[in-house]
């Protein structure tokens, strides 16, 4: 009993969550010196927390801290921890000249392959928007402040953006604005990596006019959209400092339309799957793994597994390759 009134409902799950959002408060009370406490009111934090459910293991949990943090080994960060040479001026520099720091990748640098991947899924979201539950006058707002640009990269959201200045939005629009307004002085360019402001859900239903579950499922495909843009923009960059193979890091879409190709195989053929909430949650390191057990099934019940070069039968890894790089020539 509370006072006169009996308390119903799921109790221990209610304590838990209560607790993960207090532990979040503090975080963001204390770090940065405080700097960034702002953004706790200001997010939609249930989104986010959805989506980390997906992400079981501590390896995703970890990558998905970075990516919000700010805690990737850019130049920058590498060259703050005095693990670049201190002697070469440019160390700390990305290849296009510019500081390298994760907003910079993310948002502003024009290297073709950081832009490719922007375009991919800018393509994504954008019917994410058009298919959204907001009023037109929000999307076009909305988009405005998120679409890319013509080179590439995305508008500017420090506080000095033109999109903040006085009289720029209408009555409707004017809540959205604010909580944008008041998170873009933190230091964590935090509305730029896919997290959305409350304005859009908690008081959607009475200023936006939009239903409260609606809101929440727009915000949870926006932010696991964004999520996957900024995990293959870090890869990306990994690949080619590391002098990897560029063309091996496939477009989301792309290897998500492989993705259910493979699925769909393996269901026929009888291959027992993970059901289907994990099907549908999948995250590019299991999509991978299941499209390259289709492959191999494929391959196994072909006249590939009978093909020789120089005497020898193709190995594992180059059958897959050549299914790869067929499918590649057919999208082309």
């Amino acid at each position: 009993m509370h006072g006169d009134d009996e308390v119903i409902g799921p109790m221990s799950k209610t304590m838990q969550h209560i607790n993960r959002m207090s532990y979040i408060a503090q975080h963001f009370a204390t770090s940065r010196s405080g700097t960034i406490g702002q953004l706790d009111p200001l997010t939609f934090w249930p989104a986010i927390e959805s989506e980390l459910k997906t992400n079981k293991t501590l390896t995703s949990r970890v990558s998905v801290a970075k990516f919000l943090y700010q805690w990737w080994a850019t130049n920058a960060k590498l060259a703050q921890r005095k693990q670049l040479d201190a002697e070469d001026m440019n160390a700390e520099c990305c290849e296009c000249g510019q500081v390298e720091t994760a907003h910079h990748i993310l948002c502003e640098c024009t290297c073709e392959r950081y832009v490719n991947v922007r375009r991919a899924f800018a393509g994504q979201r954008a019917k994410i928007i058009a298919s959204s539950p907001y009023s037109s006058t929000v999307k076009n707002t909305f988009r405005e402040i998120h679409e890319l640009k013509s080179d590439g990269t995305y508008p500017d959201l420090s506080s000095e953006s033109v999109l903040w200045q006085e009289g720029h939005a209408t009555d409707a629009e004017a809540k959205l604005i604010s909580d944008y307004k008041n998170g873009c002085k933190c230091p964590l360019p935090w509305f730029t990596k896919g997290p959305l402001p409350t304005g859009l859900v908690n008081s959607a239903a009475v200023t936006l006019d939009v239903e409260y579950d609606e809101a929440f499922r727009f915000c949870k495909k926006w932010f696991k959209s964004a999520l996957d843009e900024g995990l293959m923009i870090w890869r990306a960059r990994n690949l080619n400092k590391h002098n990897g193979n560029l063309e091996e890091c496939i477009p989301y879409a792309d290897l998500r339309h492989d993705y259910y190709d493979s699925v769909r195989y393996l269901s026929d053929i009888g291959v027992d799957l993970p059901e289907k909430r994990a099907i549908r949650t999948m995250r590019r390191e299991g999509m991978q793994k299941l499209i390259d057990k289709a492959d191999d099934a494929r391959a196994s019940s072909s006249m590939m597994s009978f093909v020789t070069v120089n005497g020898k039968q193709l190995t594992r890894e180059e059958m897959r390759f050549r299914q790869r790089d067929l499918r590649r020539q057919q999208r082309e």
